[in-house]
């Protein structure tokens, strides 16, 4: 993300010897539009610049003292002059009036194009401090939260209080985290796969939805003080994504606990012309057998998978649903030796591998992707890799160089059933004579039946020919 005031950072930091000037072009040139790390991020997160060092300087550069924020809750009076839109989008926070002037938090003090309209929409003199992104950024989903109720309290407990405009103020929890807990726990109490968050033209101006068993969605009742900003700028901040980017998808995770109930889900948001949508699909598994031979599937499957995996390859499970999806994947993995065998995972849960085996996480933002993982993978000398999902062509093509090599590649591939493999490689673009050579099994479960494919002469013709 480029802003206005990034030259006069990059300025300051290689005058104050901070970092040399190859770097700090390096670092300007990969703030892009499409790149959701500020600047200042960039280098102190990749070139590993003392940030508190750097603000130091920015704000004597600047001549704006520095605040960090904590405890700092704005008045309603500085938050009605500017939306929570405007706050994300320019990075700043009103955070009082004194003496006729609006005070306000920013993280680049720089930027005069948004404080010369931000005089021009309030009519009033601004005095700035200096605070870092993150903290900032925190700051501005704390501040346009509503005010609170008690967080362990019934759903429609909360929800009827929150619509209570007597309700009196407290030192609780706000009432956008009030909701989300309450929220987050009721899904999980009641096993659901997917909360939908979306933009409504209504009142209030979200729509919440469960995805219960099957492919039922039912709607849950949002009190009309609780906004779509608010609530997509709180999960965001759990989710770890950035608040301030609206105009591209994000993914992540959220993890933690409610009302003593551990949950975990994977978070995506998607801009929409309305405002962002945001979906959090739930990774909870239910209690599983500890491997293959437990789960009671047929001697046939059982037998497929140990030839694959003695052998090496490709190896995929088919599976659709993203709650259930790395399940069968992570049985799979457990009937690997990690005590005699080298076993790596690559954006998989540790608990799920076998014991002995090491796991990478994925961070596209420090630059581990799949492909970038699978890639550092091969050169540890493994016998195993196991790929959390296969997403991309790109991705797909190293994992053919890892089972070309000899290493059994085990993958999760979005697709409903094991039959239907071959076609969603070859749809992903896939080389399919490589593809004919190096696949050696998909397996999946399908209305609670184990189902295979399993590599044979006729089917490496087939495949070869394209005739799958």
């Amino acid at each position: 993300m480029r802003r206005p005031g990034d030259h006069k950072i990059r300025e300051i930091l290689v005058t104050q010897g901070m970092l040399d000037a190859k770097s700090a072009d390096a670092a300007l040139a990969a703030a892009g539009p499409d790149v959701p790390a500020t600047f200042v991020q960039l280098v102190t997160g990749r070139y590993g610049v003392d940030e508190a060092k750097l603000l130091e300087a920015v704000s004597s550069a600047a001549g704006v003292p520095f605040e960090n924020l904590d405890g700092i809750e704005p008045p309603a009076q500085a938050l009605k002059i500017i939306p929570v839109e405007h706050a994300g989008k320019h990075r700043l926070l009103p955070l009082r009036i004194e003496e006729g002037e609006l005070v306000i938090a920013v993280s680049d003090p720089f930027d005069v194009f948004a404080q010369d309209d931000l005089r021009l929409r309030t009519g009033m003199e601004l005095r700035l401090v200096l605070t870092s992104d993150k903290r900032l950024d925190e700051a501005i989903a704390r501040a346009y939260s509503p005010r609170p109720a008690p967080a362990d309290a019934p759903l429609d407990d909360v929800i009827a209080s929150l619509e209570d405009p007597a309700c009196p103020a407290s030192d609780e929890p706000s009432p956008a985290i009030a909701f989300l807990n309450n929220l987050l726990a009721d899904a999980v109490a009641r096993g659901v796969e997917a909360i939908h968050i979306e933009p409504d033209p209504g009142e209030p101006d979200v729509r919440i939805r469960f995805r219960e068993a099957g492919r039922k969605l039912t709607r849950v009742p949002v009190p009309a003080s609780i906004r779509l900003a608010t609530v997509i700028a709180r999960l965001k901040i759990l989710a770890e994504l950035d608040i301030s980017e609206r105009r591209r998808p994000q993914d992540g995770r959220l993890k933690g606990k409610t009302s003593g109930v551990a949950f975990d889900f994977r978070c995506a948001t998607f801009p929409t012309a309305a405002g962002e949508s945001l979906v959090l699909y739930s990774t909870r598994q239910p209690e599983t057998a500890r491997s293959l031979a437990e789960t009671g599937a047929p001697e046939a499957f059982l037998a497929a998978v140990r030839r694959a995996l003695a052998s090496g390859g490709l190896i995929l499970e088919a599976d659709s649903d993203p709650r259930r999806r790395g399940a069968l994947l992570g049985l799979l993995a457990r009937e690997a030796d990690g005590e005699n065998r080298v076993v790596l995972g690559i954006g998989c849960e540790p608990t799920s591998l076998p014991a002995g085996a090491l796991a990478m996480s994925v961070n596209p933002e420090a630059g581990i992707t799949f492909a970038s993982g699978l890639h550092a993978a091969m050169r540890q000398d493994p016998d195993v890799i196991v790929l959390a999902e296969i997403r991309d062509n790109a991705t797909l093509s190293v994992a053919l160089d890892c089972a070309e090599a000899g290493i059994a590649v085990l993958a999760s591939l979005f697709v409903e059933e094991a039959a239907h493999t071959i076609e969603r490689l070859a749809w992903m673009g896939a080389d399919m004579p490589r593809v004919a050579e190096l696949f050696k099994l998909a397996v999946g479960r399908s209305r609670g039946n184990y189902e295979f494919l399993e590599t044979s002469s006729d089917l490496k013709r087939k495949i070869a020919a394209g005739k799958l």
